[in-house]
């Protein structure tokens, strides 16, 4: 039991990590989704992001 919930908190903590280096790099991040699913042809181009 012990050693499920060390790796449940590990990856509570990894997440939670990844999480705050990402955090206020929503506008980059659409851009780069954009941009892979073919530039100005893509889903995203277009939509505004507040």
């Amino acid at each position: 039991m012990a050693t499920v919930l060390i790796a449940v908190y590990a990856a509570e903590t990894r997440i939670r990590a990844r999480a705050a280096r990402g955090a206020g790099k929503v506008k980059r991040g659409l851009r780069l989704l954009a941009k892979a699913a073919g530039g100005k042809q893509g889903r995203l181009a277009g939509r505004r992001i507040p």
